[in-house]
C-alpha cells in the first residue's frame, strides 16, 4: 500500500512539474513558425530558437538578370542536400549582391 501511495504521489509531482515547465514559455512578437522545403527548415533573415550547429556554407553566383527567390532557394537547398545530407535547416544570407550564401545547419 505504501508503494502504491508513493508511486501516485511521485507521479502527481512529476505531472505538476512538467505542466509548470511547459507553460512558462512565452512567445514574443518575433516568434514564428518557419516553412519546410524538401525536408529543410528555411530561415531567411532569422535564426532558430533551438540550439543548432553550422555544418557548412553553400554559395551560388547568380548570372541571370532578376533572379527569383524560389529559383535561388531551390538551388541552394539542392546543394545543401548534396553536400550536407545530415542538415535539417538552412539560414539564408542574401546581403551580398550577385552572390547568395546559405548556411547548412543541424537543429538539435
Amino acid at each position: 500500500m505504501k508503494k502504491l501511495l508513493s508511486f501516485i504521489l511521485g507521479l502527481s509531482i512529476f505531472i505538476l512539474i512538467s505542466f509548470t515547465i511547459s507553460s512558462t514559455y512565452e512567445s514574443k512578437n518575433s516568434t514564428a513558425e518557419v516553412e519546410q522545403v524538401s525536408g529543410i527548415y528555411i530561415f531567411v533573415d532569422s535564426k532558430p530558437v533551438k540550439e543548432y550547429e553550422v555544418l557548412g556554407t553553400v554559395k551560388i553566383a547568380v548570372m541571370r538578370s532578376g533572379p527569383e527567390y524560389i529559383w535561388v532557394r531551390d538551388h541552394l537547398i539542392k546543394k545543401i542536400k548534396k553536400n550536407f545530407p545530415e542538415a535539417n535547416g538552412a539560414i539564408f544570407d542574401f546581403n551580398v549582391p550577385g552572390s547568395n550564401n546559405c548556411d547548412a545547419i543541424r537543429i538539435k
